[in-house]
């Protein structure tokens, strides 16, 4: 189901968010002081089994909820996983992975279900699922509030909800502080001039990494999910030393980055330590 899987990625991407960012790609978050703590992207692996619970704790209540409304419904598990690419940035590889479209894909028990419904009962089983005006990219909060998997969200507990003030503020306070401290803006200037004479103009490796987005995101759009296999081999090669000069430049920068965000992690703790508290990574696993 198209919705369904828009609110589930969106779920995701607000737990497993880009919160820890390129400058720690290196770092060994484990070692840091929010590593503590759930929902800050530290712990991915635990946090996307997190998610997976969660999700599976919704699909039930989905069951119950369009079982009462008097359809039937068969609870998906929740089954993602994170893929962690071999080395550099991984979008190459990603590229020649790019997943079948939706329609050659199996259809699931809930997909067959709905298909011999008759147009009417059809409507009235996605209006349980998605709310009134389900069809429509311009949903209001009133129309999806009552429906299902509305209600569903709003009765579990999840990381993202419980960690969302917070993580703003972490972005703010933590995140967008690191490239300012005064070590790494030195070594951000001796890596663009290292950067610059193996070829390459970047003031930033922000800026690096946002031009090989921006070439893969191209290639998505001129070709599709049919990208010839020697586009693929030539962005590859791009990437792949793009990424080894930056990684023979980058040293420096990144030890003075992983000191930065140490250092204003330590702070940002000891600013909100009562408020971090209910994510304190063993009451979410279990562990004591």
């Amino acid at each position: 189901m198209t919705k369904s899987t828009f609110i589930a990625a969106a779920v995701l991407g607000i737990v497993l968010g880009s919160v820890v960012a390129a400058s720690a790609q290196q770092q060994d978050t484990a070692a840091l002081p929010m590593a503590e703590y759930v929902g800050f992207g530290h712990n991915p692996q635990i946090e996307l089994d997190i998610w997976n619970v969660e999700e599976a704790s919704r699909e039930e209540f989905i069951e119950k909820c369009m079982q009462s409304a008097g359809f039937s419904y068969w609870a998906s598990p929740g089954d993602a996983v994170v893929e962690v690419p071999d080395s550099g940035n991984g979008l190459a590889s990603s590229l020649r992975d790019t997943p079948a479209p939706l329609a050659s894909k199996a259809p699931s028990q809930n997909d067959l279900y709905v298909d011999q419904l008759s147009p009417s009962e059809r409507n009235s089983y996605l209006v349980a699922l998605y709310g009134e005006d389900w069809e429509s990219v311009s949903q209001s909060e009133a129309a999806y509030a009552g429906s299902c998997t509305a209600m569903a969200h709003d009765s579990v507990k999840t990381l993202a909800r419980a960690s969302r003030e917070l993580g703003r503020e972490y972005l703010a306070d933590v995140e967008e502080q690191i490239a300012n401290q005064t070590a790494v803006v030195d070594e951000t200037i001796e890596w663009s001039r290292c950067i610059a004479e193996a070829g390459y103009a970047y003031e930033r490796p922000s800026d690096m990494y946002a031009a090989l987005d921006e070439e893969a995101s191209t290639l998505l759009t001129i070709w599709g999910s049919a990208i010839p296999s020697d586009e693929i081999d030539r962005f590859e090669e791009t990437e792949g030393l793009l990424l080894k000069a930056h990684e023979q430049c980058g040293e420096t920068l990144n030890t003075a980055s992983s000191a930065a965000r140490a250092g204003l992690e330590r702070l940002f703790v000891d600013a909100h330590g009562a408020d971090l508290e209910p994510l304190r990574l063993e009451r979410w696993t279990g562990d004591s």
